[in-house]
């Protein structure tokens, strides 16, 4: 569930900064999506533009999530940092919804051993 104008910093922290774009994008980047040990951590960049965001939803795919409001800006940047407790793999998505409803998603896939 996504709880808007609260930033929520789970097991990672950064920053984000907002900016006053048209058509909705969204992009998520790892800084490595293998070879991370447990414990290790991961950043995770994200970049979304929009005639009006509401925010981004970051779902780290182990039941870690965080949510940075957009304010009504047109484009929302930042970075996050997370740590998995589990080996395995995990899809990340990054979800940028505008405040007239319309969403769209970004998913990285990272391997932790």
């Amino acid at each position: 569930m996504l709880v808007w104008g609260v930033l929520a910093l789970g097991s990672g922290c950064g920053g984000s900064s907002t900016d006053s774009g048209k058509d909705l994008s969204i992009q998520l980047t790892v800084d490595q999506a293998v070879g991370v040990a447990v414990a290790d951590t991961f950043t995770f960049s994200f970049v979304s533009r929009g005639r009006a965001l509401l925010g981004i939803e970051l779902d780290f795919g182990d039941g870690g999530t965080e949510t940075i409001n957009g304010a009504g800006s047109s484009k929302v940047t930042g970075t996050r940092v997370h740590a998995y407790q589990q080996p395995g793999t995990y899809s990340a998505v990054a979800r940028a919804v505008e405040m007239v409803g319309t969403e769209l998603a970004d998913t990285v896939s990272v391997q932790v051993q």
